[in-house]
């Protein structure tokens, strides 16, 4: 079983509304330039 603090942070990750795009990317696993490729087709940006 992980620690609190990893627990928190990675309910952190997951709450957070909006998110930067290596953040994002990192939370899908995929890549960033694909990420900021649905960000701009989702008129996210």
């Amino acid at each position: 079983m992980g620690s609190r603090r990893e627990e928190l942070e990675n309910t952190n990750c997951v709450a957070k509304k909006f998110v930067r795009y290596k953040e994002g990317a990192d939370k899908y696993s995929i890549g960033l330039t694909k990420f900021q490729e649905l960000a701009k087709e989702a008129h996210a940006i």
